[in-house]
C-alpha cells in the first residue's frame, strides 16, 4: 500500500528533536505570551542569553534563538557582542 501524499514515509522524529518537553506538552503558548516571559525574565535578573531564556521558559533552542532575535529587532536586546553577551536597552516591558 502507498502512504499517502499528506503523510511522511520516513518519521525519524527530527521535528521534535529540539523541542522541550514542555513545548511538547503545552503547544499553546504563543510567541507574545513567551516574548513577555522572556522580558520579565531578562529584566528581574538581568541576564540576556538565549540559554537564560531557554532555561528559564523552558522551551527548546530554537524557539529560544527566535525569541531573542524578536527582542533585538524591536530594541529591547543589543546584538550580541564578540563574546556573545547582551544589553539590555530597555528597562520596562512595553506594549507590542
Amino acid at each position: 500500500m502507498a502512504p499517502s501524499s499528506d503523510t511522511n514515509p520516513v518519521d525519524d522524529g527530527q521535528e521534535d528533536m529540539f523541542q522541550s518537553k514542555q513545548e511538547r506538552a503545552a503547544p499553546e503558548r504563543n510567541i507574545e505570551s513567551l516574548m513577555v516571559e522572556a522580558k520579565k525574565a531578562i529584566i528581574g535578573e538581568g541576564k540576556a542569553s538565549t540559554s537564560f531564556v531557554q532555561r528559564r521558559l523552558n522551551i527548546g533552542y530554537n524557539r529560544a534563538v527566535s525569541i531573542m532575535e524578536d527582542l533585538e529587532k524591536e530594541g529591547f536586546i543589543s546584538p550580541a557582542n564578540y563574546a556573545g553577551k547582551r544589553q539590555i536597552l530597555q528597562g520596562s516591558i512595553q506594549p507590542a
